[in-house]
């Protein structure tokens, strides 16, 4: 059950899996008695709910129901970096969450402390820590040995990305010399545009636009090194991916990013938000043979984050929910 146009349905979609459309982004007052129907005439062993908009309309539409029982994956704790106000409403949807799912899984060990710190975490015997898993075997078949970009950043142009950041950066990187592109949309666009229209360097970066997930794996297997000055992160995906296809990461120094990058032979972290101290890191890193880094990276993901231990670990706790209920 999610939304018709988004990813997971298309993913689900194309395994054949049954697709139950619906509009969270958009949910009336009578909408939970429909959601409450849907989940029960379904007759599911368990509900997993990903992200907190979806569990707490799960939890109302269930009305402190037990059965089926709900899993809730916590994708980052966005609310803490809201606007005070606005975080105290969310925190108090994830206390409700939290103690009425029956199990909370966080994916990174930030998250829990966060969790625990904020106090809207659960009971200890209700959490469970998976990590996110990328497809090791699917992401090395699709490693490029010709390497079109030397530095390169593909995300979402919102805050939390930091893309005007990214959009510095890569600017002056061109400007010495270096091969640089850019991918991805969002509301930070016009900001974006005019950093590479006005720095020098800018127009040399090659704007790739929107990309859909598949042509954000091929662009970024096209690269030497990716860039990712996020403001926060829950567990990012792109550090995994880019180190399965090969690519070094240079990432900011978040403390999801250090279980990614434990060391520096597994990648380069940056505190600064200051755009000389990441051109100055990046221009280290490429002027270096990077085999080294990308291998030693590529092995510590495989060995800790490969997609069949995630999935292994969720049909754990699926197993535990419905014993629990």
């Amino acid at each position: 059950m999610t939304e018709l146009a988004s990813h997971l349905a298309t993913q689900a979609q194309a395994r054949g899996v049954e697709v139950i459309g619906f509009n969270f982004f958009g949910m009336k007052a009578w909408s939970h008695k429909y959601l409450a129907k849907l989940l029960i005439n379904q007759r599911c062993t368990a509900v997993h709910a990903h992200g907190l908009r979806a569990a707490f309309h799960c939890c109302v539409a269930l009305n402190g129901r037990h059965d089926p029982p709900l899993i809730y994956t916590v994708h980052g704790l966005h609310q803490l970096h809201f606007w005070a106000p606005l975080r105290r409403i969310v925190n108090l949807a994830e206390r409700l969450v939290a103690r009425r799912s029956t199990f909370v899984t966080y994916v990174s060990h930030a998250d829990v402390q966060l969790a625990r710190l904020w106090c809207i975490a659960p009971d200890p015997n209700q959490i469970a820590l998976i990590p996110n898993g990328v497809d090791m075997a699917k992401l090395s078949a699709m490693e490029n040995e010709q390497r079109t970009f030397d530095a390169i950043f593909i995300g979402r142009w919102v805050r939390q990305k930091d893309p005007v950041l990214a959009s510095q950066i890569l600017a002056e990187l061109a400007a010495r010399g270096w091969r640089c592109a850019i991918g991805g949309a969002g509301s930070l666009a016009p900001e974006v545009l005019q950093v590479l229209a006005r720095d020098e360097g800018g127009h040399l970066v090659e704007q790739l636009g929107p990309l859909s997930h598949q042509e954000a794996l091929s662009a970024l297997s096209k690269a030497r090194l990716v860039i990712m000055p996020s403001r926060w992160e829950g567990l990012p995906l792109l550090p995994m991916e880019a180190a399965a296809l090969g690519v070094v990461n240079l990432t900011s120094d978040l403390a999801a990013c250090r279980e990614l990058i434990p060391s520096p032979a597994h990648g380069k972290l940056i505190s600064s938000r200051q755009t000389s101290e990441w051109v100055d890191a990046a221009q280290n890193l490429l002027q270096c043979d990077l085999s080294y880094i990308s291998r030693s990276a590529k092995e510590y993901i495989r060995d800790n984050y490969d997609i069949n231990n995630t999935l292994a670990a969720y049909l754990g706790v699926y197993e535990a929910a419905t014993r629990h209920g």
